[in-house]
């Protein structure tokens, strides 16, 4: 069995290498863009204290508490100071652009596998596009709770089941996803050089990342949901070395066979 070359030519990595790395560089952009606009000092004092000792649904931060919430008094709670709902409405608004950006690669490590894999692809395609109309619903219901307080602070904000169903939904088939991308990697069959051992630690990263976010259906454990999007972002940072050592399904003339 031949290993492939160290070094691989930009000519022979494909379209799908070059839109993955795209994808890649952009997701993180946003990231960390969305990490600096909600650190914690950009929240009140009173949120802060609430991050500190955690929060009713079991976690730590504001935003997953304000989409977990369930309840129109404890939304009310959590966004009464005007700089919350500020921070709130910043993030949600580079959440959209946070959408696009983990669909677009959803959709790229989705097709690496179409060759081997085209009935499974097309249920991954579906199941990104429930992700996305879920977490946009979401984004939307939390919006508008926070333009219906600006306006009016005494009123309880309306809509929060609906908003805690499109969260629990996001979350759930988000994690499915995760994990079945996950698998999808660790069952190429090569595993003979860099580019293998990179596919297979991101693949188990995105397993367990996935694992982990499902236990936050239990309500209570909203830990759980943070500790996965940690995970997830960790996976962000071997994939430039994944990328630098491309393989089979991101090489010109190569079968999606090739790991």
């Amino acid at each position: 069995m031949t290993n492939e070359p160290a070094h691989i030519p930009p000519l022979r990595r494909n379209a799908l290498w070059w839109l993955s790395l795209f994808a890649w560089l952009a997701l993180l952009t946003v990231a960390l863009w969305m990490a600096a606009v909600s650190s914690g000092e950009k929240w009140s004092p009173a949120m802060q204290k609430h991050s500190k000792l955690g929060f009713h649904t079991g976690g730590n931060s504001p935003l997953i508490a304000i989409e977990l919430t369930g309840s129109g008094e404890v939304l009310k709670m959590l966004l009464f100071q005007k700089v919350d709902r500020d921070v709130t409405q910043a993030v949600l608004h580079l959440d959209f652009g946070f959408i696009v950006c983990y669909v677009l690669l959803f959709v790229l490590l989705t097709l690496r596998h179409r060759s081997l894999h085209p009935g499974f692809t097309k249920l991954l395609f579906v199941l990104t596009a429930i992700i996305a109309v879920c977490d946009v619903a979401e984004n939307l219901g939390t919006l508008n709770a926070v333009a219906a307080l600006n306006q009016e602070l005494s009123a309880e904000p309306k809509g929060t089941f609906r908003l805690l169903f499109w969260s629990m939904s996001k979350w759930t088939v988000f994690f499915t996803t995760v994990i079945l991308i996950g698998w999808l990697e660790l069952g190429l069959e090569k595993l003979n050089n860099a580019a293998a051992f990179l596919r297979v630690l991101i693949g188990l990263m995105l397993i367990t990342r996935g694992i982990v976010g499902l236990c936050s259906l239990v309500p209570g454990y909203a830990f759980f949901v943070e500790t996965g999007f940690k995970i997830i972002l960790l996976a962000l940072f071997p994939f430039p070395q994944w990328l630098l050592n491309p393989d089979g399904p991101w090489l010109k003339n190569e079968s999606a066979t090739a790991g």
